[in-house]
C-alpha cells in the first residue's frame, strides 16, 4: 500500500499486483498554458504545484521525460521538497543527443536510464552515471521514434511511472505512454 492519503487516491487504479499505472503531470498556468508567452516554463504552476509534483515523484518507481525536457531544463527529477525516495529517472533520447554533463547523469542521486535507438548502443554503455539502453525503433523510422511496445515494456519493468510533460516530448495516447 501507498502512504496515506495516497492509497485512497491511487490504490484503486493499481488493480492487481503487477498492473502498471502511469501518472501524467503537467505544469500549467491558470490560463491553460504550459509556458509563458516568452517560453519560460520553470515552475509555471507555482510552489504548491511543485510540491505536488515532488509528492507524486515520491510515490512512483520512475519518472519519464523526453530529450526536449532534459535539453531545455537540465532537470534533477528528484524528491527534494517532501520526504521520500528518489524515483528512477528515465530519459527518452531516440537519437542520443544528450551528453554526460547534465545533472541527472552526474549527481548520483537516483538510478538513471537513457533509452535510445538500439543501433546507437554498443554493449553496456553509460552516459555519465546513467545506463544507456537500446530500444527498437518504429518500422520505417531511422532513430526517429522508439518502438512503442519495446519502450513501454522496458519502462513497465520499473513499476509505476510518472510522465513529466513540459516540452511535448512525452505524451499519452490510447496505447499509453508515447515519446
Amino acid at each position: 500500500p501507498l502512504p496515506e492519503p495516497w492509497e485512497d487516491f491511487f490504490g484503486p487504479l493499481r488493480g492487481q499486483a503487477g498492473d502498471s499505472v502511469a501518472i501524467g503531470q503537467i505544469g500549467q498556468s491558470l490560463d491553460g498554458r504550459i509556458a509563458t508567452p516568452t517560453g519560460h516554463s520553470h515552475y509555471i504552476n507555482g510552489e504548491a504545484g511543485l510540491a505536488h509534483l515532488h509528492r507524486l515523484r515520491a510515490l512512483v518507481d520512475a519518472v519519464v521525460v523526453g530529450v526536449g525536457t532534459a535539453l531545455a531544463d537540465d532537470p534533477q527529477l528528484t524528491v527534494r521538497l517532501v520526504p521520500g525516495r528518489n524515483p528512477t529517472r528515465v530519459v527518452l533520447d531516440p537519437r542520443r543527443r544528450l551528453k554526460g554533463n547534465y545533472r541527472i547523469f552526474t549527481d548520483g542521486l537516483a538510478r538513471t536510464l537513457v533509452l535510445c535507438a538500439e543501433d546507437l548502443v554498443d554493449g553496456h554503455e553509460r552516459l555519465g552515471e546513467a545506463e544507456v539502453i537500446g530500444v527498437a525503433v518504429e518500422d520505417g523510422q531511422r532513430r526517429g521514434k522508439l518502438a512503442h511496445q519495446d519502450r513501454v515494456q522496458r519502462i513497465q519493468r520499473l513499476g509505476p511511472v510518472q510522465a513529466d510533460q513540459r516540452h511535448g516530448a512525452v505524451a499519452f495516447d490510447e496505447k499509453g505512454l508515447v515519446g
